[in-house]
């Protein structure tokens, strides 16, 4: 269960930086952008534009690397996103600012996968459960705390040091990351990468 620990502890960062990006998009959008209501809704279809294409390729991903690999990229994915999100902020770039929201979902979404798929490979099934729980907790509690500190606090003049949260937040979980254990890759199964995507989208 130690090594448990460290993928809990970086789910509070990565689900911390998370949280940040769905409660502030459409606030910094009204607040710093002016943005009509259509633009708040394309950007955060934005951030669900991540999770719909990223969900499947990210699996083969999982399959295919090492876990350690896989988790620290995906932080370092979500780092530069939402340092993209920051400067965009800085520079009242509308598109720069979609853009590199979207890019930080796919860190988020390979993140959750690549610490889903560990689980079952650190841990005894008798405490499957309460490790499952265990790393959803994070998430929970991310969920509760963070819209009502960004609600409470965010303002024109201070948007951008709410995207600077998230940054760190995606920081703190690249540095516990690098120290994943090294989990092999699961062996391969017959069939081309591209026919296993292709019958995933059939059937969704």
């Amino acid at each position: 269960m130690k090594e448990l620990q460290k993928v809990v502890a970086a789910a509070y960062g990565m689900h911390l930086a998370d949280q940040v990006a769905l409660v502030s998009v459409p606030l910094i959008a009204a607040l710093v952008f002016d943005a009509s209501p259509g633009e708040i809704g394309i950007l955060v279809a934005c951030q669900s534009l991540a999770q719909l294409l990223g969900s499947m390729p990210f699996g083969l991903v999982v399959d295919r690397f090492a876990s350690r690999k896989v988790a620290v990229g995906s932080t370092l994915i979500s780092i530069l996103g939402f340092s993209g999100a920051w400067l965009s902020v800085v520079t009242a770039n509308l598109v720069l600012f979609g853009l590199t929201i979207t890019t930080a979902g796919f860190g988020i979404v390979l993140f959750v996968l690549v610490a889903l798929s560990m689980i079952p490979r650190m841990v005894n099934q008798n405490v499957m459960a309460k490790a499952n729980s265990k790393v959803e907790i994070p998430r929970s509690i991310m969920s509760f705390a963070v819209p009502l500190t960004i609600g409470a606090t965010i303002t024109s003049g201070n948007s951008r040091w709410v995207l600077a949260a998230a940054v760190l937040g995606a920081s703190w979980a690249c540095v516990v990351t690098s120290q994943f254990p090294n989990i092999a890759p699961v062996r391969s199964v017959a069939g081309g990468q591209l026919s296993r995507i292709r019958d995933g989208w059939r059937f969704v």
